[in-house]
């Protein structure tokens, strides 16, 4: 977490100073913010109905954005150059849908979901001479005004947006959103479009480091796996793979048993107020979880619960 910090923090100093050189500083902006009705901002297009079964990696002339990839594989931007979009594998059928192929900067919105990630959007840029069209459960946007490049993506995808969408959110087990359900939200932007563009660069360059610190951090789990590995005597064997230096004597084996007192523990009854809220530590297995060390417990009982229920009691 300290590194992440130090990371973000030096992020932070890069692009002031970068800013500040250019005499230009993006939170010193005083331009009004424009507030416009979503069908004010964009007009719809045509999306497709292809399922999975539909599609293929392998070749075709139309490349289709499906909405389980906006849900899942996709962040508030899409960069058609470097994502390997699926093909539709009728090319007559899709063939079509040429009048709403995307372009850069179309918003493309899943209308349905199994919660309430229901209307998360993306971005699309980087398109190029590829031919793609938005996919089943989509609900295609596109911008009517100029806007600069990712500011929509992440615009659209902030709780400031989403939160409008909570109260239009249809069913139960399957939620969704219709287009005119859409169509009465606001879309709040800066009237200049330089704001706009440091807003969308500014997010991108975040994402691009919160991606640098993940690749790190799997690196470090990676590492941490072999080293538990390695650390430790395999089985039948008396001295580690990896050892630290100056350190050459064989390990000792004993039975659990003969090192530590095994105990049983107990589930007071939750309904009974005498036996809760206490100052005693009671851990419940899924509360253990992964953890190699345990501090606090979430829920306490009293002392006449753990005379009761367990064998050997610790605060």
């Amino acid at each position: 977490m300290k590194l992440v910090m130090r990371a973000t923090k030096h992020f932070f100093s890069t692009i002031s100073f970068r800013y500040k050189s250019q005499g230009q500083v993006p939170w010193l902006f005083s331009h009004a913010w424009e507030q416009r009705k979503l069908n004010e901002v964009f007009s719809p297009l045509q999306n497709n109905t292809y399922s999975r079964a539909d599609l293929n990696y392998e070749n075709g002339v139309v490349r289709n954005v499906h909405y389980g990839d906006v849900l899942i594989n996709f962040g508030e931007c899409l960069d058609a150059s470097e994502m390997a979009l699926p093909f539709i594998s009728d090319d007559q059928a899709a063939a079509k849908y040429k009048a709403s192929y995307l372009q850069d900067g179309d918003v493309i919105i899943a209308d349905t979901a199994e919660d309430e990630t229901v209307g998360k959007c993306t971005e699309i840029k980087g398109i190029e001479d590829t031919s793609i069209v938005s996919g089943l459960h989509t609900i295609p946007c596109r911008p009517i005004i100029q806007f600069a490049t990712s500011y929509l993506g992440y615009y659209m995808n902030s709780n400031t947006y989403h939160d409008q969408l909570l109260p239009l959110i249809q069913g139960t087990k399957i939620s969704s959103i219709s287009k005119t359900a859409l169509q009465n939200t606001d879309i709040v932007y800066p009237s200049s479009i330089k704001e706009q563009g440091y807003i969308g660069t500014f997010f991108d360059n975040l994402n691009n480091l919160i991606a640098l610190h993940q690749r790190k951090l799997e690196k470090a789990k990676e590492f941490k796996k072999s080293c538990l590995v390695e650390m430790f005597p395999a089985e039948g064997q008396r001295k580690p793979k990896r050892r630290f230096p100056g350190f050459t004597d064989d390990w000792e084996q004993r039975k659990l048993g003969d090192i530590a007192e095994i105990i049983s523990g107990g589930t007071p009854d939750t309904n009974n107020p005498d036996y809760w809220d206490g100052d005693i530590n009671w851990y419940a297995p899924a509360e253990i979880s992964d953890q190699i060390h345990v501090v606090e417990s979430e829920r306490k009982i009293t002392d006449r619960s753990a005379k009761k229920f367990c064998k050997n009691a610790s605060s």
